[in-house]
């Protein structure tokens, strides 16, 4: 398989991982914000979605469809779903996309491949949950990717949330848009999983990089855009050949 910088960003990779994940149904997989890989289904959409100023934005985030909320710095939502009979293994999950980004400027070595500097974030969407105190509760940071995806899957189990209802507070600080949420049950897949090695990894600029990318060991590989990396992948004898595949990568980056 082939990895490319096709946004006009530029990604520093520490690891990459190939899974195959053989399932009994048709779930999506997702990650989660432990950088658990699990199956999801949606089982709540949200129900009212209000603004800071009063305005009702619900349809909006109802479907991932051509509406969308577009939040600028001190925007600020809250969306209110029906609280499941349990939520032992229910989590957020949000589709958006980012429109703006802060960074420190990028300094490397003289090898071009270890940053000396780590990046510098500020423009998020900072994400809360309501307790049943009342008092809102800070759950994660978010910072969209400047195509539409969905977000790590944010979890609310152990939480102390009200009885009726699960009420979610997004702030933004940049520009980004939401397109779709929704409360999702959440299922291990850690038996029917199997890592597949990576045997090689050639980058079109630096050439073998294979040790790189095979543990996370703060000797990362910048990728911008125009360049790519080839990964090789051994897969066993027997193989399940209607396994999902899911790629993971651990890293970060950066705005150009």
């Amino acid at each position: 398989m082939t990895i490319k910088e096709w946004e006009q960003e530029k990604s520093v990779l520490d690891q990459v991982q190939l899974w195959a994940v053989s399932q009994t149904n048709t779930r999506p997989l997702a990650i989660t914000d432990t950088n658990a890989i699990v199956a999801y289904e949606p089982i709540g959409t949200v129900q009212q979605c209000s603004t800071g100023t009063g305005t009702h934005c619900t349809a909006m985030l109802a479907n991932q469809d051509e509406q969308y909320f577009s939040g600028r710095p001190g925007d600020e939502i809250i969306l209110e779903f029906d609280r499941p009979e349990s939520n032992d293994d229910v989590s957020l999950l949000l589709f958006a996309q980012g429109r703006d980004y802060s960074a420190e400027p990028l300094m490397q070595s003289p090898d071009h491949r270890t940053p000396v500097t780590a990046p510098v974030t500020s423009k998020s969407i900072q994400v809360f949950v309501q307790l049943t105190t009342g008092l809102w509760q800070p759950l994660q940071r978010l910072h969209p990717r400047e195509n539409w995806a969905n977000s790590e899957l944010l979890n609310l189990i152990n939480l102390d949330l009200p009885a009726d209802h699960i009420a979610i507070k997004l702030v933004w600080t940049g520009r980004h848009d939401i397109d779709w949420a929704s409360v999702v049950t959440t299922q291990s897949v850690d038996q029917s999983k199997v890592l597949l090695p990576l045997v090689a990894a050639q980058h079109s600029q630096f050439g073998d990089v294979t040790a790189c990318l095979l543990s996370i060991d703060h000797h990362p590989i910048t990728l911008i855009p125009g360049q790519e990396i080839s990964l090789q992948f051994s897969v066993p004898e027997q193989f399940d050949v209607t396994a999902a595949l899911f790629f993971s990568s651990r890293g970060y980056y950066y705005s150009k």
